[in-house]
């Protein structure tokens, strides 16, 4: 059976999926099904030109929705992955959740140019509800005073969204390496939130963006580059590491969407560096 995957869903715009092993950017689509989490079968596609629109629901279901694809389809085997650091605490009720988060963003290297959190959401029973509070806080607050924001709303079925910023070196369009803020996000979820996800994707899910930071693929292995690569990965890794002594959790792991393994990938990225 062909599947789709909605890979990030905002605002009823589809900016990547997945088909049949190929990645494509979508230039429209309506709804936003499932909040961009899959898979969703595909029930019917009609290629026109450069064209491709796909039909897409439910199984067993009439077509919810479609979208269209304007230009080519991409080889997806060097595109960039979602990276995430799932944690599992031993006790995870109500009163835990928000001084776990606290524990687990303390140990953040939050960015010299955008400190602190800038960015809080409660959403309620799952991710298809619309969230019952939102901040946004410019400049950004103490992770402290975020958690004592949410505190005032604790529910078991509830998640709650931190975002935060830090500084990873990133390679520019002129060539040159730049210090920049790259986005992060803390997802709290309840034990009872959106059919207990904790258990797949952790009580605490760190978004970490994509990987591309830490690997660079597509970069040629200069001395400079080799530097950059190498500071990226040891603040991912200085990061985990006091998260797993500081934080309390008693179980991690540290995955992408990829088919590969990221550890595999990351070693075999940094013996290239050697």
């Amino acid at each position: 059976m062909l599947t789709a995957r909605l890979e990030q869903c905002q605002n009823n715009r589809l900016r990547w999926g997945l088909l049949t092993g190929c990645a494509f950017l979508a230039e429209s689509f309506e709804p936003c099904a499932a909040n961009g989490k899959g898979p969703i079968v595909l029930l019917h596609f009609h290629l026109r030109g450069s064209h491709l629109t796909i039909c897409f629901g439910q199984p067993s279901r009439d077509c919810v929705g479609q979208f269209t694809i304007n230009g080519d389809l991409v080889d997806e085997s060097g595109m960039p992955d979602p990276l995430y650091l799932s944690l599992w605490f031993s006790s995870f009720e109500a009163d835990d959740m928000l001084p776990h988060a606290l524990a687990v963003m303390r140990q953040f290297p939050f960015s010299v140019a955008r400190p602190g959190i800038t960015y809080l959401a409660l959403h309620p029973v799952s991710w298809n509800e619309p969230t019952i509070l939102e901040r946004r806080f410019r400049p950004g607050v103490s992770a402290a005073e975020a958690v004592l924001i949410a505190s005032d709303l604790l529910h078991e079925d509830y998640a709650y969204l931190f975002e935060a910023f830090w500084d990873l070196w990133v390679l520019a369009e002129n060539g040159e390496w730049t210090l920049q803020p790259s986005p992060v996000k803390f997802l709290v979820h309840g034990l009872e939130f959106d059919d207990r996800i904790h258990q797949q994707e952790g009580h605490i899910q760190v978004d970490l963006g994509l990987d591309s930071p830490f690997l660079q693929e597509d970069v040629p292995l200069t001395a400079e580059a080799e530097a950059r690569v190498r500071a990226n990965v040891q603040k991912l890794v200085e990061f985990s590491s006091k998260v797993e002594k500081n934080s309390g959790a008693n179980a991690r792991l540290l995955w992408s969407e990829s088919e590969q393994n990221f550890a595999q990938k990351l070693v075999a990225r940094l013996q290239k560096v050697q």
